[in-house]
């Protein structure tokens, strides 16, 4: 070898070469976040290991120069641990603030500063209207809840709120309306001549910020049923078959009867620089007529090689159109699906198997094994090869289990301090990704995870135990931190401390929420201590939605050891909100009481609103994970870019290096991601500030070295039997689309129950509701109520017709009563509109259970302004249905529908 090339190897080896030293001076370890609300209180924690007495100062400054004392101690001289809280300034834009430590053994005189990100106070504001769309000449309410980033109602003014048509003009304004209980709550008529289009409610907060909510604005019939496409999610180019199956049910939940049409489609890429007389593929096609089953549904076996799925000129999914029309009155309402094409036959991950090793402890990871459709494949064999060192390799057999997870620990003893590889393969001979003639062949993938080697001087560690799921958040937890201590100072037999001190810290939306110290006995002149220590997480409602867990210690070498991890929390509120009905389903017009939960004296937002309405315009619902979602920080992970740290010594041999007799230029540069102490609190947005040993100093590349980094059911029918008995005769006249938009004050004892009167409409019923009070702002659950009776008529009819026009008015009558029964329908007559006569028209039929039949009528209204439309559907005596007896029922023999059409 030359000697340039000895040199050389002899320059890359220098770094790692590290001896074991116990530290002669006091070691510090101070830790903040490293991003803080304004006007918020934060806490720093200090920890000091003495080695004599040692003076402390601990200051913050901020960015005008301003410095307050956070903390003072004169004399320390046994370990010192202490969390202080402090107030974070507040400011009106992004500022930057400084925490300063000093500390003063008597011979030597140590500063560290760590900046911080101070961010303006976080201000929540959401608009909620009674519907997500209107009719021209309807009213708008609408309520604002103003909140902090705690969820505590914030009670300010705004300066501005106002509506804006679709042409961007203002058509309403509010000034200095200020909120109470942090509501607001406020109302629009909508002119009957209103444009179609997207409306604006906007609102400016006390800082000027806008916020926004948008509504629709149009001419609409309200849709009775709902159409689902059902097919698998993934298919693949093996797949011979699959089954497409359209779903047609009604709000209340009945199915529909009618019929399913549907196009199946695998449609060409489309490329824009083919003219139409180039000569390209055409998209595969086929159209599908079935009748519906008495589930409501339509089905149909699709013969996937009519689709070519494997020929890669075509799109990767097969997309549905389909449409129900509904038997008796042609109304058709929609529906699509899509299957996604691959010829990936399974798909193998490492899941949370961790992206780094410590060495001389056992690696523990896993492998997960689903099918395209993300089924678990069990019971089935993959093959892992480990890779380290120079061609160092060595292959293990692993076996999913029933979870389609295949779990393993290695043995890192002979992986020394370098990047290890790990390959996990489907096939025992890896077959590569092929397609020839425009054909893609099945692919088995191979998965990938480099994994980098923990830092610490004396192979000490501390690993924090996954939790298998999330935390619950009205219990309490624990999580286990495992450690290895090989500090030869600490296992002396002339060691004096017989206890270890481990710290925790548990940060939250990226405040510090609990911190902790705990103490483990040891017996000196063991050459290694071991064991575990278990951190108990308390009052886990403030630590949703993810408690971030810090486990630490300082060995009396002068070495900080640690670990942390992210334990997934259930989200919840402080304000634990719900609602129920009393029974469902019920009558129309019979009386039923909602139950409100919510913290006592709390102020609650309640809307209910007809299920057609979300067919219609769905909506973006209001829940606790909508909540959380609004917050500026869910968890931290690394420094905002105004306050990462300074590297005074990114590496050990930091200055590049030249050999003129060589002509070699040999320069050092720090690896990025490199895994060590500073690491593990940076990974969480923790500053740290100390004089302990948490760098990898010595993780330098010469030249341009590789840079390692981590691979990355139906609903139940309703039964007759369980509702109310049904009057003789119903009347139905009340058809609101909301049907409940109140502001409840919530009783001392935490419950009341508002009374209310069923809707007249046969649909089902979707509450909601939202609560402000000291104890902080909480979102209920929704709840359902099905309006419902097995005897009734429905309209259907259009939104409005012009004065003159000529439309087809149809009733259906439902029979869900399990008897037959001879059914007469009757329009009544009205001065407002003439009724063409129709000498084939029948308005009586026999109806058995769970038939309909649709009955019409030609009009041709004569006023303007709302008419009346009254249709009465009764049972009569008569004939025998066929064979069948008919039934005159004692109750709900006969329903009349009373609804209004806008004649322009």
């Amino acid at each position: 070898m030359h000697l340039s090339g000895v040199i050389a190897l002899f320059l890359l080896l220098l770094p790692n070469i590290t001896t074991h030293r116990v530290s002669r001076e006091s070691v510090y370890l101070l830790t903040v976040t490293s991003q803080a609300e304004g006007g918020t209180r934060e806490t720093l924690c200090v920890t000091v290991e003495p080695r004599g007495p040692v003076a402390l100062e601990v200051t913050l400054e901020d960015d005008q120069a301003n410095i307050v004392e956070l903390l003072t101690e004169s004399s320390i001289v046994q370990e010192y641990y202490q969390c202080v809280p402090f107030q974070v300034p507040v400011v009106s834009v992004e500022s930057v603030v400084s925490v300063h430590i000093q500390v003063n053994d008597g011979t030597k005189i140590q500063n560290k500063t760590a900046k911080i990100l101070v961010t303006p106070p976080t201000r929540l504001v959401l608009i909620e209207t009674d519907k997500p769309v209107y009719k021209p000449g309807q009213t708008v309410m609408f309520r604002i809840v103003s909140l902090d980033s705690n969820f505590f109602t914030y009670n300010q003014m705004f300066p501005t709120i106002e509506l804006r048509d679709p042409n961007s003009n203002r058509i309403g304004q509010w000034l200095n309306v200020s909120t109470s209980s942090g509501l607001v709550d406020l109302s629009y008529p909508i002119n009957s001549a209103a444009t179609n289009g997207y409306y604006v409610i906007a609102a400016w907060n006390e800082n000027l910020n806008e916020i926004t909510e948008t509504f629709e604005v149009k001419e609409y019939v309200l849709p009775t049923f709902e159409v689902k496409v059902q097919l698998p999610p993934v298919v693949t180019v093996l797949d011979k078959f699959t089954t497409l199956k359209v779903c047609a049910n009604y709000t209340y939940g009945r199915p529909v009867n009618g019929t399913v049409r549907a196009a199946v489609c695998h449609n060409t890429f489309r490329y824009w620089w083919f003219s139409p007389s180039d000569s390209q593929t055409s998209d595969i096609c086929k159209d599908y007529t079935v009748q519906t089953d008495k589930a409501g549904c339509g089905q149909q076996v699709l013969n996937l090689k009519e689709y070519a799925l494997a020929d890669s000129r075509y799109e990767r999914v097969i997309t549905v159109q389909s449409e129900v029309e509904e038997y008796g009155t042609g109304v058709v309402m929609s529906g699509s699906g899509s299957s996604t094409i691959t010829s990936n036959m399974v798909t193998l991950s490492f899941g949370n198997s961790p992206t780094v090793f410590k060495p001389g402890i056992k690696y523990q990871g896993q492998v997960s094994l689903t099918d395209p459709n993300s089924n678990p494949v069990k019971n089935k064999a993959v093959y892992l090869t480990v890779s380290y060192g120079e061609n160092k390799n060595s292959v293990q057999n692993l076996l999913t289990n029933d979870q389609g997870v295949a779990r393993f620990s290695l043995n890192t003893n002979p992986w020394g301090a370098g990047p290890v590889s790990l390959k996990v393969q489907y096939l025992k001979v890896e077959k590569p990704f092929t397609y020839k003639n425009n054909l893609l062949t099945p692919y088995y993938p191979t998965v990938y995870l480099d994994l980098q080697p923990f830092y610490s001087r004396s192979r000490s560690f501390i690993t924090m135990q996954s939790s298998p799921r999330p935390f619950s958040c009205d219990q309490n937890a624990r999580v286990e931190a495992q450690y290895w201590i090989h500090d030869r100072s600490l296992t002396s037999t002339q060691q004096v401390n017989k206890a270890l001190s481990f710290f925790y810290m548990v940060m939250s939306r990226g405040h510090l929420v609990q911190h902790g110290r705990l103490w483990v006995p040891f017996s000196p002149g063991q050459a290694e201590i071991r064991g575990n220590v278990m951190v108990s997480l308390k009052d886990l409602d403030k630590l949703t939605p993810m408690a971030q867990v810090v486990v630490y210690t300082l060995l009396p070498s002068g070495e900080a050891v640690a670990d942390s991890r992210n334990f997934p929390v259930q989200p919840c509120l402080n304000n634990k909100v719900s609602l129920n009905f009393s029974s469902s389903p019920e009558l129309p017009g019979a009386k039923t009481s909602l139950t409100l939960k919510a913290a006592p004296d709390s102020l609650c937002s309640v809307r209910a609103i007809d299920q057609s309405l979300l067919l219609l315009q769905p909506e973006n619902q209001l829940n606790i994970q909508s909540m959380f979602n609004m917050l500026p920080v869910q968890m931290l992970s690394g420094y905002p870019y105004s306050v990462q740290d300074e590297d005074s010594e990114p590496c050990s041999a930091s200055q590049p290096t030249l050999f003129r007799r060589q002509n070699i230029f040999i320069g050092y540069f720090p690896h990025s991601g490199t895994a060590d102490v500073y690491n593990v609190f940076r990974d969480v947005g923790i500053k740290i500030l100390t004089n302990a040993d948490i760098k990898n100093v010595s993780a330098c590349s010469a030249g341009f070295g590789p840079i390692i980094q981590p691979l990355f059911v139906a609903q139940k029918p309703l039964s007759s039997s369980s509702l109310p008995s049904q009057p003789v005769a119903t009347v139905r006249t009340y058809f609101p689309e909301t049907w409940i938009w109140d502001l409840i004050s919530v009783s001392p004892s935490g419950v009341t129950a508002i009374n209310k009167t069923v809707p007249d409409s046969i649909t089902t019923w979707q509450a909601d509701a939202f609560c402000t009070s000291p104890v902080g702002f909480g979102v209920a659950p929704s709840a359902e109520l099905t309006g419902f009776q097995p005897f009734f008529v429905s309209l259907t009819m259009p939104s409005s017709v012009i004065r003159g026009e000529v439309f087809t008015l149809k009733a259906t009558v439902f029979n869900y009563l399990q008897s037959c029964m001879m059914v007469e329908v009757i329009l009544a007559p009205s001065k407002q509109f003439s009724v063409q006569t129709c000498n084939k028209c029948i308005h009586s039929s026999c109806l058995c259970a769970d038939q309909s039949r649709t009955f019409s009528w030609t009009i041709k209204p004569s006023v303007l302004g709302e008419v009346t439309i009254d249709v009465t559907a009764a049972a009569v005596n008569g004939s025998a249905c066929g064979k069948r007896a008919v039934t005159v029922p004692k109750r709900g023999r006969s329903d009349t529908i009373i609804k209004t059409l806008l004649v322009k």
